[in-house]
């Protein structure tokens, strides 16, 4: 999502960060190009409470000056030199997108949870996870409702879940890794399969054969 006004232009970034991009004119010096501020807003949103997490009642915001949309620096400012950098209109803008974003994640994962594929998967991790259950409540969730895969390999395990539907070099040393622990008798997870109809579970071994199958991830 874009958002231009006369002056800034709102980029959604990240899960619901906006970066804004301020116009500030034309360069006085050859090629003459446009001059460009760049600044993220963005929430510490949490998983479970869906609510942007607070610190001694305070919301906790975070504002970083970049050089460009993919800077990957953590330049730090306060909200009040933020400010400063874009003006107060940009910011009110770009605030109000945050939460807006936070909307639309809550409507998704409202969504989800009425998704069968997802209430067929909900009794084996209430049974099997006892920590780290926004893997699946949220993540996984959000995968189902958007991405909505035809098949997927499900991993579950005391700490977690993996929900794998592409080909991706980490997606692979989570079957690595799991392949390494069966060897040592220290299996973590129960391994499931969704082939667009009905949940199987499987051993490790499907479970490569069915992930070759799987297209490689867009990058």
């Amino acid at each position: 999502m874009r958002k231009s006004n006369k002056n800034f232009e709102l980029i959604n970034h990240g899960e619901v960060g906006v970066i804004v991009k301020e116009n500030k004119g034309i360069s006085n010096y050859y090629p003459y190009k446009p001059i460009f501020e760049f600044l993220e807003v963005n929430a510490n949103l949490d998983h479970e409470t869906l609510k942007i997490e607070s610190y001694r009642e305070k919301e906790e915001w975070t504002y970083r000056l970049m050089m460009h949309e993919n800077d990957p620096l953590a330049n730090w400012q306060c909200k009040e030199h933020a400010i400063n950098l874009i003006g107060l209109d940009a910011m009110t803008a770009a605030e109000n997108q945050v939460k807006k974003n936070i909307q639309l994640i809550k409507k998704q994962i409202k969504e989800g949870r009425l998704n069968p594929v997802w209430l067929n998967l909900k009794s084996i991790v209430d049974s099997n996870v006892n920590h780290y259950k926004t893997d699946f409540y949220y993540h996984d969730c959000l995968i189902l409702n958007n991405v909505n895969p035809d098949k997927f390999i499900f991993m579950v395990r005391n700490t977690g879940t993996w929900l794998i539907y592409q080909k991706h070099d980490f997606n692979k040393a989570i079957l690595d890794e799991e392949e390494k622990k069966i060897k040592y008798g220290k299996s973590e997870h129960k391994i499931y399969y969704w082939n667009g109809k009905a949940l199987k579970e499987i051993d490790l071994q499907d479970a490569l054969k069915l992930y070759e199958k799987m297209p490689i991830m867009e990058k």
